[in-house]
């Protein structure tokens, strides 16, 4: 019974250390790419607001494909 018992709780143990501990950290490590993602699409939208706060950029569609009435409308 003493031997069962050892065998069993060396199963758990395997199982907890070659299963469990590896999904946790793949999941730590999917997680920390998500924040540094989050994290660059709030810095490049913060770049493309002070863009176009100070008229680096424009956010409008080209006069050319609208035509001229249209793109001054929205200007």
């Amino acid at each position: 019974m003493n031997a069962l018992m050892n065998f069993a709780g060396l199963m758990l143990y395997y199982a907890f250390m070659l299963f469990l501990l590896p999904m946790y950290a793949v999941l730590i490590l999917l997680f920390a790419c998500h924040q540094l993602v989050v994290f660059i699409n709030q810095v490049v939208g913060y770049l493309g607001k002070l863009a176009a706060h100070f008229h680096l950029v424009r956010r409008h569609m080209p006069a050319r494909r609208l035509g001229r009435r249209l793109a001054t409308v929205h200007a």
